[in-house]
């Protein structure tokens, strides 16, 4: 059976770099490099990554470039300091847009939920330094402005060393309140309090059933199945089933229960290995294979009631265990 519901979008996963964040490991400090007047204006910043040995900095500085450069943009890495009481924490992470773009293929954007994962570094400051709220101040009066980003490591005496005084050039340096990071997306679950029951209220909204999923799912069998559509709605296709069927389920759902009978029978018929498919699968395949005028039908006996049930009831379980 197909498990496809047409009025949601599949899920895409889409994976960050663990080995890029698990080098901040030996991250341990934020320097930071203020030019203009510090009593009245300043005009400029830039920040380093302070990390305890060379080593650890080279490691990490590496793998930072190498994924700006796969990227083609220093966008793919975000710096976000976030307000905590009387300190602050700063998480790096790689960006999900900048993620998404790089990995979901074009053809797929309109039809997919992609969902990001990846780890991020938190380092917490237990006090907001005179340093940081002037930074602070310089990013939220200039939001637009680009700050140099340099790795660096102690030396002797304590003395910062960057690594490179290039670095890169980055404008996804933010500065949030603890409110304003619960809104973003890679690390909205350090600020979410009860994140069980968090994920549980997601869940319930997810499979209630909405007026914008039921127009969104005939918009999308209109689609994929144009002339099915056509067949059902105007030409009274199936028509003895479909109105047994209204006295207990939504008729977008009788619909995509045909549908994805149809689609079954038809990738059956050339022999196409779909039995370990998931919904991104059966998706692609039908953006690549249209319907048209060739495409083949079962015999009307085929869809007996019982059969059309037992589709519903497939794609209601599957979305369940999503």
């Amino acid at each position: 059976m197909i498990e496809l519901d047409y009025g949601e979008s599949p899920k895409f996963m889409v994976i960050g770099n663990f080995e890029l964040i698990n080098s901040l490991n030996n991250w341990e400090a934020i320097y930071y490099l203020l030019q203009g007047d510090y009593d009245k204006e300043i005009t400029s910043s830039s920040i380093s990554l302070v990390f305890k040995d060379k080593n650890s900095a080279q490691i990490s500085y590496d793998l930072f470039i190498e994924s700006i450069n796969k990227h083609q943009t220093s966008e793919i890495i975000d710096i976000i300091f976030v307000e905590i009481d009387e300190g602050y924490k700063v998480f790096i992470a790689q960006n999900p847009n900048v993620l998404i773009k790089n990995v979901v293929p074009s053809y797929l954007e309109p039809w997919v939920t992609p969902i990001c994962t990846g780890m991020t570094k938190p380092l917490f400051f237990p006090k907001k330094s005179k340093e940081f709220l002037m930074f602070k101040n310089y990013k939220r009066q200039n939001k637009d402005s680009v700050i140099r980003v340099t790795h660096s490591y102690r030396g002797l005496l304590g003395r910062v060393i960057p690594i490179s005084k290039e670095g890169f050039i980055s404008n996804n340096i933010l500065v949030l309140t603890e409110e304003e990071a619960r809104e973003y997306p890679m690390i909205k679950s350090y600020f979410i309090k009860n994140i069980k029951k968090e994920i549980e209220k997601n869940k319930k909204i997810m499979f209630e059933t909405s007026d914008e999923e039921v127009s969104k799912r005939k918009k999308n069998l209109k689609y994929f199945y144009p002339l099915t559509l056509d067949k059902i709605l105007y030409e009274g296709y199936l028509e003895e089933q479909v109105q047994l069927l209204r006295e207990k389920h939504e008729e977008s759902i009788i619909y995509q229960a045909i549908c994805n009978l149809i689609y079954h029978h038809r990738l059956k018929k050339v022999n196409i290995p779909f039995k370990s498919w998931k919904s991104l699968d059966f998706l692609e395949y039908l953006l690549k294979v249209p319907e048209t005028f060739n495409s083949i039908y079962p015999e009307d006996k085929y869809f007996s009631l019982g059969r059309i049930e037992s589709q519903i009831k497939y794609t209601n379980k599957k979305k369940e265990n999503k």
